[in-house]
């Protein structure tokens, strides 16, 4: 008899364990203390975060290029495809957070970033990820995302948005998806010299309960072929060096050529320099991409042009 009333007491726990997570719609894989969205709300009173219920509506967006400085042209057309990346992780009941700076890959919501939003050396996997959107989109609210690949010795992940988005098209009717999404280009189309721009995020604005803004920096790309590299399938691929400064809330930042193409994203600081920034190449990205979708399914959608 004790031994039924045992089972039907962990039954209990168990299921009201399991409806509060899905409530919260944060699923720990390896944490079994839940995050709940009132913790959440609390460290985070800036922000507002959706249901996981419910999809998310938006008005078509027109953008009107400033053609003032390249830097305003890149701030105007490149903001609205540019995330600000925020992972909770939970550590004996304790709430800490890591921002990055994230890609809009395409319409279904794919968002690439540092391998940091999905895992902490310290902190293991993210038990929560949220994005926010940028200018000229509401700031102020949080979506909830996933992992859907990452890897720590590249420093990039993918992550995909968990809510339905929908958008309107110019006629009024709703359709399913982003509108707007970074288009790459091969990083062979640049060279030494050339001038390009980081659109990267400031995590101390998180620190003063401020919404996180984008901010643009601009440089020269160093050495398009620095002496730093990395190893994928057997074969090396050196990053970029630029003098591009980013913040301390900036990797996974994208690096836009002149014409607001992007040729990498940022992946480390040189000997903690704040103005000498490595960048993993968009010839790695798209070859990173190109080797998940032949192992999985769904595949992730990247949009490449080869115009120079």
């Amino acid at each position: 008899m004790k031994r039924k009333i045992y089972k039907i007491i962990i039954f209990i726990v168990f299921t009201l364990s399991t409806l509060t997570s899905i409530l919260c719609g944060c699923m720990p894989e390896n944490n079994d203390t839940i995050i709940s969205r009132e913790s959440l709300t609390k460290n985070f009173p800036q922000y507002t975060f959706t249901s996981i219920e419910s999809g998310v509506y938006m008005d078509a967006l027109q953008i009107t290029p400033d053609y003032s400085t390249t830097g305003a042209y890149i701030a105007s057309t490149q903001y609205c495809k540019t995330v600000n990346v925020i992972s909770i992780f939970l550590s004996n009941n304790v709430i800490s957070y890591e921002i990055n700076t994230g890609v809009l890959l395409n319409e279904s919501g794919n968002i690439l970033t540092s391998a940091s939003a999905a895992y902490n050396t310290t902190k293991n996997e993210a038990n929560c990820i949220f994005f926010s959107l940028n200018f000229p989109y509401d700031n102020k609210i949080l979506y909830e995302c996933y992992t859907v690949k990452y890897d720590l010795a590249l420093n990039v992940a993918i992550l995909s948005v968990r809510n339905s988005f929908y958008h309107k098209d110019s006629t009024g009717n709703y359709i399913g998806g982003f509108e707007n999404y970074q288009t790459f280009i091969s990083a062979k189309s640049t060279q030494n010299g050339s001038s390009c721009y980081f659109i990267s995020n400031d995590d101390t604005a998180l620190l003063k309960q401020y919404h996180i803004e984008p901010v643009v920096t601009s440089g020269i790309i160093s050495k398009i072929e620095s002496e730093q590299y990395v190893t994928f399938l057997s074969k090396n691929y050196k990053l970029i060096q630029t003098s591009t400064s980013i913040s301390n809330g900036g990797m996974g930042a994208p690096l836009f050529n002149d014409s607001g193409y992007v040729l990498g994203i940022a992946n480390s600081k040189m000997n903690g320099s704040k103005k000498i920034n490595l960048v993993l190449s968009s010839d790695l990205i798209i070859e990173y991409i190109k080797k998940h979708n032949d192992d999985n399914d769904p595949n992730v959608k990247i949009y490449v042009t080869s115009i120079t």
